[in-house]
């Protein structure tokens, strides 16, 4: 009947993790795509943050109101892996939802959170001592910058909740390396057609940046998105970080060792490279 309202569909996949990992470029991408939405705000935070401040599945339904007949609808939220209620809240929302995971080497990953951190003076440590003095019990999900990178462990908290056909893991050295292969594969997981490649394909996005005035970065967060954007390219310059100390590395090694080698084993994939 002309006229009549289609209800906005709640997602059928979601890119659940990890931060730092390719997250940003696999949602570029996919934005891209003709047959997904994904609303323009690439984190919805629902599961973890909206959902403990009270918002509703409804209120998280209409941030898919530009629906238009999308065969796949989603969001990415990198925090949802790392939470330890998100992932059990998904699936008791979206029941039959795929779940993208981007993981990432996890030294390398904390060292990138780290300087994202330190970029917005939320950090003022040096990494040394962050990675060392991060304890060992979590509470809530702030500021974890080594415990992120243990993913095994979240990864079978998650699958007590959803199963594992429903979970397709992609590494941030695919998204690098091969970005048409690795976008064809989320395509054919989430169903929609692989043989489609947005122009976007391998162009690197959430680069480091270094902030010239902190003070301008919040007024610019608070404009609508295409002037925050504006203000943020004018305010900022891509930097490459300073090298990691070697013996900070080394601990990050052996802290990481096992965790890799059960992610390895688990995945059937060699993983040996990351212990480097």
């Amino acid at each position: 009947m002309s006229g009549t309202r289609v209800e906005a569909p709640l997602p059928t996949f979601v890119i659940g993790g990890t931060m730092r990992a390719g997250t940003t470029s696999l949602t570029r991408w996919l934005r891209s795509h003709p047959d997904v939405l994904m609303p323009a705000a690439k984190e919805l935070h629902y599961f973890d943050t909206r959902y403990e401040h009270g918002d509703t599945i409804d209120d998280y339904r209409s941030r898919f109101s530009g629906w238009s007949g999308e065969r796949a609808v989603g969001e990415a939220t990198p925090n949802y892996l790392f939470h330890k209620e998100a992932m059990a809240r998904l699936a008791n929302a979206l029941p039959d939802a795929r779940i993208v995971l981007s993981l990432r080497n996890p030294i390398d990953r904390a060292y990138s959170q780290y300087w994202a951190r330190r970029s917005r003076d939320i950090e003022t440590r040096e990494f040394d001592e962050v990675v060392r003095t991060e304890p060992d019990v979590i509470v809530g999900d702030d500021g974890y910058v080594v415990a992120r990178g243990q993913y095994h462990e979240q990864i079978q908290r998650m699958l007590e909740h959803i199963p594992r056909e429903r979970v397709l893991v992609v590494l941030f050295e695919d998204v690098e390396d091969e970005p048409q292969a690795t976008f064809a594969d989320v395509c054919r997981f989430i169903g929609v057609d692989d043989e489609i490649v947005p122009t976007e394909i391998g162009q690197a996005a959430n680069a480091h940046r270094h902030f010239r005035s902190q003070r301008l970065r919040r007024i610019g967060m608070k404009l609508p998105k295409p002037a925050a954007n504006a203000v943020g390219r004018l305010n900022s310059k891509v930097e490459t970080y300073p090298p990691m100390d070697p013996s900070t590395r080394a601990w990050l090694v052996e802290r990481y060792r096992p965790h890799n080698a059960a992610l390895g084993d688990w995945l059937g994939r060699d993983l040996s490279a990351w212990d480097a």
